[in-house]
């Protein structure tokens, strides 16, 4: 693993390629599941994700009972925008472990928020205050950071931000993505999104943020070429209703299906978007919350206007809230939402859920920021 870790501080493909070779040895001579998990971390490095999913499966077939091997494929997975699936191994992964005190942090890896995890991470940072004072652990730290902003809880998460050193690019990244699109810059998101994909090319995960990046730009044939290089399959597909729609895939045919709206194809798009409705109302989705909002995004391009707003109360009852871990826009231009905007209806609902957010940066600041302000005091007193 040393080897593949320097390989990878100098990108050198030759060392690559040494450490590639001993792990196939060492494979041939034993089945071992820590050497199946390096094996899979050197795979995802190189961009060779499903194979490294192969050997995270073949580790975990050796060691069903690790949690943390559960957690790895999780996460491999979500970066290979299989986020359904992922959320599922993560689930499968909380089952096997008996210390709950990293759930909170662990869940915003894979799991959208809602107002009970952003409060539970709040309840977690205030117990746990030496390991916020000084933001020993930077990833953490930026989980925090994330949901807290998710609300609206800035000074809470300034105050994190301020002890941050150093700062991982993809934690830049998307701190970039809220602050332009806080600002209505969406051309600019793209621009930052397009360079970020130039390094890592291979990552579904970032092909499918460009696609949205595209479209909220109003690039929308962009966002087609994108999404049918993320989904090859779908070029030959005609009628569009011959598109296979999974738990997995779904949030990339709603985009596509809305690409195809904006470019004048109305039969094509509905006929996609009534298929995805149909497959939604099934329950094969892990997160309910985010089907009843995904709903709401169907009814609103199909022109169902009142069953849109319907589903959209429903999916803010059960708890859907802006999650800064997953996307860089709020709510309020929601991009597959924007035939609801000027409605009556949408402004009490956003209003509505603008309160809620409101309860929740109160509910973190009296929480976070007075335990901050006490373990900064005996910090100082003791050194």
């Amino acid at each position: 693993m040393i080897l593949s870790d320097k390989a990878k501080a100098t990108r050198d493909s030759s060392l690559y390629r040494q450490a590639e070779a001993l792990f196939v040895r060492s494979l041939s001579l034993e089945s071992n599941a820590t050497t199946y998990l390096w094996y899979s971390i050197l795979l995802t490095r190189l961009g060779r994700q499903q194979q490294a999913i192969e050997y995270l499966q073949q580790a975990i077939t050796l060691n069903p009972l690790s949690s943390s091997l559960k957690r790895s494929l999780s996460h491999l997975l979500k970066s290979m925008a299989q986020l359904d699936t992922a959320q599922t191994v993560y689930q499968q992964a909380i089952e096997l472990e008996n210390d709950t005190a990293m759930h909170p942090f662990q869940s915003a890896k894979v799991n959208r928020h809602t107002p009970t995890s952003i409060l539970a991470m709040a309840d977690w940072h205030t117990a746990t205050t030496a390991l916020f004072t000084n933001c020993s652990s930077i990833e953490v730290c930026e989980q925090q950071v994330l949901a807290y902003l998710s609300v609206g809880a800035n000074k809470a998460a300034e105050q994190l931000l301020d002890k941050m050193r150093p700062i991982h690019g993809h934690f830049i990244h998307s701190m970039n993505l809220i602050e332009l699109s806080a600002r209505g810059k969406d051309e600019q998101v793209l621009l930052n999104i397009q360079q970020r994909i130039a390094r890592i090319p291979y990552t579904q995960e970032a092909q499918l943020e460009l696609a949205n990046a595209q479209f909220r730009a109003a690039r929308f044939s962009s966002a087609k070429s994108t999404l049918l290089k993320l989904h090859p399959q779908w070029r030959n597909k005609s009628p569009l209703a011959h598109i296979e729609i999974t738990a997995d895939n779904y949030p990339a045919v709603i985009l596509f299906a809305a690409s195809t709206l904006y470019l004048n194809d109305t039969k094509n798009a509905e006929i996609l978007l009534n298929k995805v409705h149909t497959f939604l109302q099934q329950g094969h989705v892990f997160d309910n919350i985010q089907t009843q909002f995904s709903l709401a995004q169907v009814a609103s391009m199909l022109g169902n206007t009142q069953q849109a707003l319907h589903y959209l109360s429903s999916a803010l009852e059960m708890g859907w809230i802006e999650s800064f871990n997953m996307q860089w826009w709020t709510l309020q231009n929601d991009h597959l939402l924007q035939a609801l905007h000027e409605t009556p209806k949408f402004k009490v609902l956003l209003t509505q859920h603008n309160k809620q957010r409101k309860i929740l940066r109160e509910d973190i600041r009296s929480k976070v920021l007075k335990v901050s302000t006490l373990s900064s005091y005996f910090y100082k007193t003791l050194h």
